[in-house]
């Protein structure tokens, strides 16, 4: 036993030895530059590589000193400064130090004169009014890179997708304190392209030609802000996960076009929305199947079911045809049924047409069929048997950037609609019926969001909607067609639908953490004014937070919304899950 301590002991001499001579690390207490008063605090403490509060040996400060000298040399604001002191400080107990470094700016540097060259293609004055950098005044040299990306980004919006710009050399020349510098840039517009044809890289379930109608960007003279907007439109499908920035590419036979290198994702999903509240409504929840961008062609087909509580349910289906004729041109056909025990049963048909009609821009059309039939236990004018047909119009603005958990963009909808009476509207009494006609009805609707990026992943989002229900003859329009909101898909923090109002505008407000492209935590608010038919106003507002969470296979979205002057006990739970194939 006692061999085998020794030999341990002559095993651990050296480290003991190595670590008893290694130099002690000192904690940088306070750096200080000074000398280079247009750079900010954090691009002169950058000049040393180091960082306040970081311990150091006396070695690595002093190869500082050497990264000083070699940065201060790729300053172009600073051609000719100088270290004057780079200064160490020992602090007492020697566990601590303060570095000071002075540096000497060395003389102004001044343009002289700013030179433009090259075959300009006719943009010389264009090119001058966006440069920032002009005669006598003090060179700087982010400034004039960013002349430089101005002139090329000119060129591109004029047609010039290869457009660059070079500039020589600086050469300066010495006149007393000041130091003056001729620049010239010359300015290589390249071919003036027109966008002829676009093109995908990455598709496995979207056929070619699908993908370009959906990015909608014909022949055309190149710009920058069109290829751009064919991307948002891309994503704005959610066929795709990712769409690369359209690279111009010339083809074997001369002609130009427009390449996107495209990432898909599942198309499909089947998503269940689950809402709970500590009263008599209990439970409700919604089921909703979509089958997206069928066979590759954009064709898809929608299926909702919800039950609002126990006196509630509803289901719908939808299918849509999209590009009909080859056109930007899409038609939708449906069929719903809403059954509201003890008060009415709504059975709807109807179709429409879409048409895109500029690059943000869309109008539609629909005609619709609506049946009520008043339930055996309904009593009164607002449970009648009646039929409508209505057409409708709505003009639709879209730039968001995705259409599920934008970070920029805005969309704005505005429709009308016209119900004629057709028939006899019945009216359901105590003990009998009898006929009434039934006035006309008006439908005007408003929809509007926007998402604003703030800093690094926070992003501003409010949305505001509205209905404005109205018949004719200053009538009250019958119960069944009165808004009914309240839930994870309008006001949170209120059973769904459980607000009903003939008109009614609500919004929201948030404030988003994005986690993801699809996901996002949130704090919310909620806002609702619902008009009843004496002209009284009713408001309603919650507040809340919530999280958004991309699974892999689908989202889920979980938010919790107190009700404006209710305590905790009274928060409404929303969970929604979307599973995506």
């Amino acid at each position: 036993m006692k061999r085998a301590f020794q030999i341990v002991t002559l095993l651990l001499l050296p480290l003991a030895l190595v670590s008893a001579q290694e130099e002690p690390r000192l904690r940088l207490r306070e750096l200080s530059v000074s000398g280079l008063p247009d750079l900010s605090t954090t691009e002169q403490r950058d000049l040393a590589g180091l960082e306040e509060g970081s311990r150091y040996t006396t070695a690595e400060l002093a190869a500082a000193r050497d990264t000083v000298i070699v940065r201060l040399a790729s300053l172009s604001d600073y051609p000719f400064a100088t270290l004057n002191s780079f200064d160490v400080d020992t602090l007492v107990g020697n566990r601590a130090v303060n570095v000071h470094v002075t540096i000497h700016p060395g003389p102004e540097l001044c343009v002289r004169s700013v030179e433009l060259t090259g075959p300009l293609a006719g943009q010389e004055d264009r090119l001058r009014g966006v440069m920032r950098t002009a005669s006598g005044e003090r060179f700087r040299g982010d400034q004039w890179r960013l002349d430089m990306q101005r002139a090329v980004e000119v060129l591109r919006e004029q047609g010039y997708p290869f457009a660059k710009v070079e500039t020589g050399e600086l050469q300066p020349s010495f006149a007393g304190d000041t130091v003056f510098v001729d620049l010239a840039l010359r300015v290589l517009p390249g071919t003036n392209v027109t966008i002829e044809h676009v093109e995908f890289a990455g598709l496995e379930r979207t056929k070619p030609k699908t993908a370009r109608q959906a990015a909608y960007l014909g022949e055309q003279p190149y710009h920058p802000a069109a290829v751009e907007r064919a991307r948002r439109r891309l994503l704005r499908t959610e066929w795709f996960a990712d769409v690369s920035r359209g690279e111009v590419f010339r083809d074997r036979e001369g002609r130009y076009g427009v390449l996107f290198e495209v990432r898909e994702q599942p198309t499909s999903s089947v998503s269940g929305a689950l809402g709970y509240a500590a009263d008599d409504e209990g439970v409700a929840g919604a089921l909703d199947a979509t089958l997206a961008n069928l066979f590759g062609d954009g064709r898809a087909f929608d299926l909702h079911w919800r039950r609002d509580n126990e006196d509630s349910r509803a289901f719908s289906v939808q299918y849509l045809e999209p590009f009909l004729f080859g056109l930007p041109l899409d038609a939708t056909v449906h069929l719903s049924q809403e059954v509201r025990d003890s008060q009415y049963v709504a059975m709807e048909f109807g179709g429409g047409l879409s048409a895109r009609i500029a690059d943000e821009w869309t109008l539609s059309g629909t005609l619709r069929r609506r049946a009520i039939t008043a339930d055996s236990l309904a009593l009164g004018a607002d449970t009648s048997d009646y039929s409508l047909v209505g057409t409708g119009v709505a003009l639709a603005y879209d730039t968001r950037d995705r259409r599920t958990n934008p970070r920029r963009g805005a969309y704005a909808k505005l429709g009308s609609e016209r119900l004629f009476l057709d028939g006899m509207r019945t009216e359901v009494l105590g003990g009998g019926s009898r006929q009434k006609e039934l006035a006309g009805i008006y439908r005007n609707t408003f929809d509007a969001e926007l998402a604003v990026p703030l800093r690094n992943e926070w992003v501003g989002f409010a949305a505001i909607h509205g209905v404005d229900l109205a018949a004719d003859r200053d009538e009250t329009p019958p119960f069944a067609e009165w808004s009914q909101l309240g839930g994870a898909a309008t006001v949170r923090g209120y059973a769904e639908r459980s607000l009903i109002a003939p008109s009614a505008g609500w919004g929201t407000a948030e404030l988003r953490y994005l986690l993801g492209p699809r996901s996002r935590a949130y704090a919310l608010g909620d806002v609702v004014a619902l008009g009843a038919v004496d002209d009284a106003t009713r408001w309603e507002w919650s507040y809340g937070a919530g999280v958004m969470v991309d699974t892999g296979i689908g989202l889920l979205n979980v938010a919790v919304a107190v009700p404006g002057g209710e305590g905790f006990s009274a928060a409404v739970v929303h969970a929604q899950a979307i599973a995506r194939f």
